[in-house]
């Protein structure tokens, strides 16, 4: 079958035009209404990447998706399909009042500056890819932004990807450094090399980083490097075995995410018997004294014992308070640190729904521009829609990671779990989901831990 053929083209930027029907926005009635309604979606976003293209330039890898206009009266000869936001970014470098009226005072004034900047060096053309409708750059704007296609189109990052390019470009986590040194010296299986992409890196540099962990295995961090104070052969052994654990969920966040359960779990690895039973240096006094009688019978060694992590019940754990919420928040949060979920799941659901809305509505009313703006797309549940609008907003003001913000869109992207999961959501929005359940609750109370401690700082 023969292949249509897609003509790669270089314009000027003054011939294309934003796409009207651009499916991050609803329908507009023009160019100008276009643009604006793109800055007030992305808001500083827009400025961000304005700034990285005045900085950096368009991706050589990236041309814009493109069709010839449809309108004989518009004076654009293409239209972007795909693009719009490095278009729109484009064009305020060019004419940064055409965001006068929808965007801060505080934004307009960096991209006046961008501007002046911009106006030194500008970007005139660019290059396109020429379809010949919109239906024939549809194949390919839907593999450049959809996920989970079963390897056809973009295939986004495991943690573990992102740790290596990393790696590869002079920084070294100290988690991928572990991780490397077990890959390289440890005895793992062929199957567990594979797999070892799959690990929660996270609950890896969770575990690294914990004080007693440190000291135990004589760990210490200094310009970037992971120290030990242990010979090779013995500090391999419990490394290996913490990342095994991890790797075939022997124990997971919830197990380790008390100072005191990492402190169970480390003192019960059998790998980690010679640091705990480790010598102590004799004071001076105690080298004076003279030899006792009868020498002390030797001390009995401890045996090893099984992880022993106090069972969790609550849906959040027992300690702390939720930032600066008001009094009926914090009530909330602290029954949901008391009440037995396994006992009274619905109960405990209910109350969960409860502080996810109060906590997103709380955060979307000081920031208006973080609302969720209506999709065209296949409807998406309310709640799910402002927990990825304030997700991204949190990340655009530093308030969440890099990683924390790709990891929940992910996973909250990832089959809809508002609807079928009804430990985060127990509604009628979509029909009756299936009872929640303890585990489930708990489960989805570490997903969203982060969000909601960022929004209550």
């Amino acid at each position: 079958m023969a292949r249509p053929t897609i003509r790669k083209l270089t314009v000027p930027l003054t011939s294309i035009g934003l796409d009207e029907l651009n499916p991050r926005l609803d329908p507009q009635i023009g160019q100008r209404e276009a643009i604006r309604a793109m800055v007030q979606q992305q808001g500083e976003k827009i400025v961000n990447l304005a700034t990285d293209i005045a900085e950096h330039g368009l991706s050589a890898a990236e041309r814009f998706m493109a069709m010839a206009s449809e309108n004989k009266h518009s004076r654009f000869k293409y239209i972007s399909l795909d693009g719009n936001r490095r278009l729109v970014a484009l064009k305020l470098l060019h004419e940064p009042l055409l965001a006068d009226g929808v965007m801060s005072g505080r934004l307009l004034t960096r991209l006046k500056r961008l501007g002046d900047v911009f106006e030194e060096d500008p970007i005139d053309e660019v290059e396109i890819a020429l379809f010949e409708n919109r239906e024939h750059g549809a194949l390919w704007v839907a593999r450049r932004h959809s996920a989970y296609m079963n390897g056809v189109g973009q295939d986004s990052w495991e943690a573990l990807d992102k740790q290596r390019f990393d790696a590869w470009r002079g920084y070294e986590s100290r988690e991928w450094q572990i991780l490397e040194t077990v890959r390289q010296h440890g005895s793992l299986s062929p199957e567990d090399l594979q797999n070892l992409p799959k690990i929660p890196i996270t609950t890896l540099k969770r575990l690294i980083a914990d004080r007693y962990i440190k000291t135990q295995l004589g760990l210490d961090y200094q310009e970037g490097r992971v120290l030990t104070t242990i010979a090779d052969v013995d500090i391999i052994r419990p490394l290996q075995r913490m990342v095994l654990d991890l790797l075939h969920k022997r124990v997971d966040v919830t197990h380790l995410a008390l100072s005191e359960d990492r402190k169970v779990y480390f003192d019960s690895l059998e790998e980690t018997a010679s640091f705990r039973e480790r010598p102590q240096t004799p004071s001076p006094a105690e080298d004076d004294a003279s030899e006792p009688d009868e020498a002390a019978p030797p001390a009995e060694k401890p045996k090893p014992r099984p992880v022993r992590v106090r069972p969790r019940k609550s849906v959040i754990l027992p300690s702390g308070q939720l930032g600066t919420a008001p009094e009926p928040v914090q009530a909330i949060y602290r029954e949901l640190q008391r009440a037995d979920a396994d006992a009274c799941p619905l109960a405990c659901a209910m109350l969960f729904n409860t502080l996810v809305e109060a906590s997103l509505e709380h955060y979307l009313s000081q920031f208006p521009e973080a609302q969720p703006k209506p999709s065209r797309k296949a409807k998406v549940p309310v709640l799910l829609a402002k927990l990825l609008a304030t997700t991204q907003h949190l990340a655009a003001t530093a308030r969440l990671s890099a990683e924390q913000s790709e990891e929940l869109t992910k996973i909250l992207e990832k089959d809809n779990p508002l609807a079928a999961n009804a430990g985060l959501l127990y509604t009628t929005e979509q029909g009756w989901p299936v009872s929640p359940t303890g585990a489930n609750l708990r489960s989805n109370w570490n997903v969203l831990q982060p969000l909601i401690e960022a929004i209550w700082l």
